[in-house]
């Protein structure tokens, strides 16, 4: 306790309980004064060491003052160099600027210094701090020691205490109180205690007492006798004026009042906003006056309420009469006027002002006076009104000045004058009109019906102006008034109204809102009101001149040539009702003078109208007929109508002499709306339609049955009994046979679901016997119902006989094929439905296929579409070659096209699997042009071209028996040695199709036809000479489309290696069916001539002789590829050693000239020749079949021809244009894209999963990328390309490596790259990197999408110092093998750009080659990606 004591503390520290803040002297003098310790010292002492430990050590600054030093040390330099170097030598001006600039960058490195120790000195500043307050510990301990210290040796030795009070702690310790303090204290300072609640209660009952016997014994004013009397006071309220408190002081009768409280209940809610409208000042001045006559009065409580209620009425005059200064300030203006108002007596106000001059009744005004009653002061204000008002509407004024609303008095009191006034006009107009009008609602209105039935809105509404007391007349159906009601309010407001005139302006009246009806019933017609239009002669025509002046003109929105004219009249019985006259005219435009007739189509091009409407045919309508016709119900008013004696109705007023009004029937229909009108109107567009369809087809020659009513009147139609039957194309035996299947024809209007009207033809067939999905269910054709019906209708017609025509050419293609039904029983296709213009049928395998036949009437030609339950049909892409062949004058185009569909499905199938995606970088020039993957471009129905990347072109050819002949597309046609246009030669195609000929499939389909039609060897070698040409055929013929194609040979190990069966090991590692199939172009025998480039030229006669080498079988070459050129071998027992297998046996074929032909044919000899859709394509670079004799098998005619040595020819380039056969199997493997494909050298560099690629598109890629390759090593300056003997190898090296490159010899689907290191150089490379090379090459640049950039960036990496690549290859062993990073736990992953990401800078164009040597410099691109 005493160590820790401050040092403040030391001065003064009291010593023993009974220390009373000082210390007593001791005996040898005055005592040493001590300060004493408190709360409040110790709080001040603990903040000053607070503040003490937030301060800055000493010597220390603040950094944002020190930046502040030296931006104002830097600026103010800046500024005297400014001003001072002016006047330097050039030289001296810079030695001061470079000696500034040294010394302001040697102050700002300091200050950065500084400001990067600062973010790292807190730890230091905090040590600081805790040394400072150890130290400040450390002092204190001492400092209190020695105070404790001189307090011991010098203070207390001589200080004393004082004497114990000892009674006063006695009482203290023992009571617990202490009671000798002074009495004085108690008397001046304690107060005394409150009284007791129930002393308080009975006092204020006994004053409750004595006010009660005051208020008794005094006289109390009638007003003030709603008091209550609670807490000793008695509060008097008077409603609206005030409410006053009193009370008393004694109980003495002499004792006056006393008031406590005066509240004026005086308020104006509009102006006061809720507050009260006396000042507190002004109330204080009032209680004065109040009490001190109620000190002097002797009748004090009458003398307290005339002051209050005078002050009160005053207030309440002069609140009404600053709401009539602002109501005339803000909106009534000179409506309301102010005629006197005197203070505290009278206000008096006057209102329609306008009415008051020529108003008998109102000589002196129209006013309402607000005044004090002067005879009996205590009474309220009252309100006078001039003219004066009946007692009980009086009455009913004073509501709004009881609440001091003096706008509330005054609608009132005008609600009250306009009602009064509308009585007086409506007690005129039941006298004039025989009408009794109603009045209602507020304001006052009077509502006069017009017409009967009338709708609330239709009523002539008369109301009176609330400002200037005049009448307004308005019809509330209408926005815009008609002008007659401008003239009746005129007439109702002239000082003198008559009311003859007022009973012709209704009569106006009712007419022009017969013609608001009329127009609003033809709201929801075809038909609109026309009072433009002008008729000719009007006057010289006897019915138009019996028509009044009350019509309307209705023209018809579809038939320009009529219009109907409406005529109504009141009926004399009933001015308020209505009947209508209806005349149709026929009518023609014609110029004003008649001289010339113009066509209604035409119109005028200026404002004034050119042309007039002649009236042709009038024909007046009888109502009741049109109206009672057969299946026609209209709803007619009976409410004047009377039955006597069962016999006519007759009208009210003649049967009983006088008008009576019944209840009127509740109507269906709204008043406004005329259902005559609509009846005939709707009649009328429906029928003029029809009648002018009838004359059309009877002016054709159509026999039909004229316009009928039909299924109960829900419809108009016109039976056709018979088309015309001479139509041009078609027999007219074949429109007879079809008339007879006819069964019946109608041509109806119908009113779609969206509202418009459309012509309907229905045609209904019998069956006749057959068996067809749909062929009995009716045939309708929908027209659009145009808006000029007479001009419309000839080209109706037309489409209608158009329509007929197309049946019947769909009737005369379906005729002529027979075997509909036949194959539909077969199951060969099916038939899904024939509805007369359509026919659908189902093919392909599954029938998943659809082929949908119509005749299109705009083209005049067939049409065939396609579909299916599959997402997409093959045969759209061959559709206009189709459709152009369906469209062939020939009989039996129908049956070959199914059959042609049906064998064309497979392979179509497999080609539109081919990827039509946009690729970038596929040029290397321009890598952001896309350029698409595959294109298929159909030449014929069996002829396609594909184009891959814009670069390789490929003839795939259909055929049948279920085989497709495949062709490098970029070689003309007519000459092998030449290729077309910009695109480029397929090296090694015919080898790479070869691997997927299945011989066993071609030779027994071949074998199949042959047994059939054994062919002449001559017929063979003539027809391989000639053109393709489309033989004839019959209906009988046989055909080999309907056969269904033959399985291949099994055995097959691998569906995806689709290599021949059977195959037997060469000592060379390859069979003889992949060595033929290696071979550039097929072998040739003596007595057969190679193809001849000009296939016009003989085959027969142009037998070159056999080449030595040719006689001998291929050896194999050093490298041990399918590729290698081949030389004759010295052996000549090599025939024996490298027999052929079964496999092999369609390549002896070939060898013997018998190689399959694309083209599906017969030989000229064969007894049943059939015309065939194959023939289309006429390639005259496709020779024709040349079958072998039924009985020869492969094996027997190499045994047969065992003397003949096999020849075998150079490779050629133009190999690939000699077509391969394939089956649909081996062309969807071709086409079906995979992820995995088997490495026939490496299997473990097979391709990527997940990838799919299809065998074509590998290939295709690879052979460009062969290709570039070799462009990319000519251009780079540190690669030499080397001479090679094999085909397709490209061999080139660099510094330190060479490099051979070539296809895959097992699949021809991946580019192989094989380094070996040149001995003659010092640096040497081992075989890790090597094969990280070449499992690079592999995976990352020879890979799809096949960019020709990453092969560029490949070789223009290894063309790079051997440092370099080797330090490359570092990071391509962490790209390859990421199992490194995973052991090493590196959060990052690094690749190898081969193209510029668009992520780059933009260096170097996206896509580009990620590898740049300029001159010394390498730019290469990396890319690392965090690892998560």
């Amino acid at each position: 306790m005493m160590m820790s004591m401050s040092p403040m503390v030391r001065q003064g520290y009291g010593h023993g309980p009974g220390s009373s803040g000082g210390v007593s002297p001791g005996p040898g003098g005055g005592g040493i004064p001590v300060t004493p310790i408190t709360p409040m010292i110790m709080q001040q002492h603990h903040q000053q060491q607070q503040i003490v430990a937030t301060q800055p050590p000493g010597g220390s600054v603040s950094l944002a003052l020190l930046i502040d030093f030296i931006v104002q040390k830097t600026y103010n330099e800046l500024t005297v160099m400014a001003d001072l170097l002016p006047r330097k030598t050039d030289m001296e001006r810079k030695h001061d600027i470079f000696s500034f600039s040294s010394r302001t960058r040697l102050l700002a490195t300091r200050l950065l210094a500084l400001v990067k120790w600062a973010s790292s000195a807190a730890k230091v500043d905090k040590s600081v701090h805790i040394m400072s307050f150890l130290e400040k510990q450390s002092m204190l301990f001492t400092d209190t020691a020695d105070v404790l210290a001189k307090i011991a040796r010098e203070t207390l030795v001589h200080a004393r205490l004082p004497n114990f009070h000892v009674p006063a702690a006695v009482e203290v310790l023992t009571t617990g109180t202490y009671n000798r303090l002074p009495t004085c204290i108690r008397e001046r300072i304690v107060p005394p205690d409150p009284i007791t609640g129930i002393e308080k209660k009975n006092t204020l009952n006994k004053l409750n007492q004595v006010i009660q016997h005051r208020l008794v014994s005094a006289i109390l004013p009638v007003q003030m006798r709603n008091l209550k009397i609670e807490h000793g006071r008695v509060t008097f309220h008077v409603e609206n004026e005030f409410e006053v408190s009193l009370t008393v002081l004694g109980d003495s009768p002499n004792i006056p009042w006393k008031i406590i409280e005066i509240e004026i209940l005086v308020e104006d809610k509009d102006i006061g906003d809720g507050m009260s409208l006396v000042h507190p000042l002004q109330v204080s001045f009032l209680h004065q006056l109040a009490q001190g006559r109620l000190e002097t009065s002797l009748s004090p409580l009458r003398e307290l309420y005339e002051t209050l209620h005078t002050f009160a009425q005053s207030l309440q005059l002069e609140v009404l009469y600053t709401q009539a200064l602002k109501l005339c300030r803000e909106r009534l203006g000179d409506y309301l006027i102010i005629e006197e108002y005197s203070i505290g007596q009278s206000l008096v106000l006057g209102y329609w002002n306008e009415l008051s001059s020529h108003d008998p009744k109102a000589e002196l005004g129209y006013r309402i006076s607000v005044s004090v009653d002067c005879s009996d002061i205590a009474q309220p204000l009252g309100v006078t009104h001039q003219p004066l008002l009946p007692v009980e509407e009086a009455v009913q004024t004073i509501e709004g000045l009881r609440t001091n609303q003096l706008e509330k008095m005054l609608i009132q009191t005008v609600y009250l004058r306009s009602k009064s006034r509308l009585v007086e006009l409506s007690k005129e107009i039941e006298i004039y009109l025989g009408v009794k009008p109603v009045i209602s609602g507020s304001p006052a209105v009077l509502n006069i019906s017009i017409l009967m039935p009338c709708l609330p809105s239709e009523q002539l509404v008369v109301t009176v102006n609330i400002h200037t007391g005049g009448f307004l007349v308005n019809v509330p159906q209408f926005e815009t008034s008609p002008p007659i009601v401008k003239d009746i309010a005129h007439m109702l407001n002239s000082p003198t109204p008559e009311m003859t005139k007022f009973k012709s302006l209704i009569s106006q009246l009712r007419y022009w809102i017969t013609e608001r009806r009329c127009e609003k019933t033809l709201q929801h017609l075809p038909a609109s009101a026309a009072d433009g239009i002008t008729l000719l002669k009007w006057e010289e025509n006897p019915i138009l001149s019996k028509i009044g002046p009350h019509r309307l003109t209705i023209k018809f929105q579809k038939h320009p040539y009529a219009i109907l004219i409406v005529e109504f009249l009141e009926k004399e019985e009933c001015m308020r009702e209505m009947e209508y006259f209806f005349h149709l005219i026929m009518v023609k435009k014609a110029s004003a003078d008649e001289n010339e007739e113009l066509s209604l189509g035409s119109s005028s091009g200026s404002a004034a109208p050119k042309f007039y409407l002649r009236p042709v045919n009038i024909l007046p309508l009888d109502t009741f007929a049109a109206t009672h016709g057969p299946f026609t119900a209209i709803d007619e008013p009976e409410s004047n109508d009377l039955t006597i004696g069962g016999k006519r109705k007759l009208s009210a007023s003649i049967s009983l002499g006088a008008e009576i009004s019944p209840e009127p029937k509740k109507q269906k229909n709204p008043p406004y709306f005329i259902p005559e009108l609509a009846h005939i109107v709707a009649m009328c567009d429906e029928r003029l339609p029809f009648a002018l369809l009838a004359h059309e087809l009877s002016s054709r020659g159509v026999i039909h049955g004229g316009c009928i009513a039909e299924a109960n009147g829900t419809c108009l139609s016109i039976p056709i009994f018979r088309f015309l039957t001479n139509s041009s194309g078609i027999p007219e035996r074949l429109i007879r046979k079809l008339h007879l299947r006819l069964e019946s024809a109608f041509i109806r209007s119908q009113v779609q679901i969206k509202g418009f009207k459309t012509w309907n033809l229905e045609l209904k067939f019998g069956n006749s016997g057959l068996d067809i999905p749909g062929i009995s269910n009716p045939v309708n054709y929908v027209f659009e119902m145009a808006l000029s019906s007479e001009d419309h209708i000839p080209k109706l017609l037309d489409s209608i006989m158009d329509h007929w025509l197309g049946i019947a050419r769909m009737f005369m293609l379906l005729e002529k094929s027979k075997w509909l039904t036949r194959l539909f029983q077969q199951g060969v296709v099916g038939i899904k439905s024939f509805t007369w213009n359509n026919f659908t049928l189902f093919y392909g395998p599954g029938k998943i296929a659809r082929a949908n036949f119509m005749y299109s009437l705009n083209d005049k030609c067939y049409k065939v579409y396609f579909g299916g339950l599959v997402s997409h049909n093959p045969h759209t892409l061959l559709r206009p070659q189709l459709q152009s062949y369906l469209n062939s004058e020939k009989s039996w185009v129908l049956e070959n096209l199914v059959k042609l569909l049906q064998e064309t499905y497979e392979p179509l199938s497999s080609l539109v699997k081919l990827p039509t995606t946009i690729q970038l970088g596929t040029v290397s020039h321009r890598p952001q042009l896309p350029v698409q993957t595959f294109i298929l471009i159909p030449q014929s129905t069996c002829h396609i071209r594909v184009v891959y990347n814009n670069i390789y072109c490929l003839d795939v050819h259909f055929q049948p028996e279920g085989l497709v002949s495949i062709r490098d597309g970029a070689y003309s046609l007519f000459d092998k040695t030449q290729v077309l246009g910009d695109l480029t030669p397929t090296q090694g195609l015919k080898a790479f199709l070869s691997k997927y000929v299945d011989e066993s499939a071609v030779f027994r389909r071949r074998s199949q036809s042959e047994d059939d039609n054994p062919p002449s060897p001559i017929s063979t070698l003539l027809e391989m000479e000639q053109n393709v040409a489309t033989p004839t055929g019959g209906p009988g013929s046989s055909s080999s489309f309907l056969s269904k194609p033959q399985s291949p040979a099994p055995g097959r190990s691998n569906p995806h290696t689709p290599a021949s069966p059977h195959i037997t090991p060469t000592p060379t590692g390859f069979s003889p069916a992949t060595s033929f199939a290696n071979l550039a172009s097929p072998p040739s025998l003596p007595h057969l001539s190679q193809p001849s480039p000009n296939p016009g030229g003989s085959l027969i006669g142009h037998h070159p002789a056999p080449s030595p080498s040719s006689t001998q079988m291929p050896a194999p070459s050093p490298s041990g590829g399918p590729l290698s050129v081949p030389t004759p071998s010295p052996n000549p027992s090599s025939l024996s050693t490298n027999a052929p297998g079964p496999g092999s046996a369609p390549t002896l074929m070939s060898s013997l000239g018998g190689h399959p032909s694309p083209f599906f044919t017969h030989a000229e000899g064969s007894p049943a020749a059939v015309q065939s859709p194959w023939g289309m394509a006429n390639s005259p670079s496709m020779p024709r079949p040349s079958p072998i004799r039924a009985g020869h098998s492969p094996a027997s005619m190499l045994e047969g021809r065992g003397s003949i040595a096999n020849r075998v020819l150079p490779q050629r380039s133009w190999a690939g244009a000699i077509p391969t056969i394939l089956t649909h199997d081996a062309l969807e493997i071709l086409c079906t894209p995979i992820t995995t494909v088997d490495s026939g050298q490496d299997p473990g560099n097979s391709d990527h999963q997940g990838y799919p690629c299809s065998p074509l598109e590998r290939f295709l890629g690879c052979s460009n990328l062969r290709r570039q390759l070799q462009r990319i090593v000519q251009a780079e300056e540190h690669l030499t390309l080397l001479p090679s003997t094999e085909l397709g190898v490209l061999l080139f090296r660099s510094e330190t490596m060479q490099f051979r490159v070539g296809l895959d010899p097992a699949n021809f689907q991946y580019l192989h790259l094989k380094i070996n290191t040149v001995t003659e150089v010092q640096f040497q490379w081992n075989s890790e990197e090597v094969q990280l090379l070449e499992t690079f090459f592999a995976t990352k640049v020879v890979r799809p999408p096949f960019r020709p950039n990453a092969l560029a960036a490949f070789a223009r990496m290894i063309s790079l110092p051997p440092r370099v690549i080797r330090d490359l290859i570092q990071i391509i062993r962490l790209q390859l093998l990421p199992s490194i990073i995973e052991q090493q736990s590196w959060k990052w992953h690094v690749q190898l750009c081969l193209t510029v990401p668009p992520s780059a800078l933009p260096i170097i164009a996206p896509g580009m080659p990620a590898v740049v040597i300029s001159q010394s410099k390498f730019l290469i691109y990396v890319s690392s990606n965090e690892l998560f």
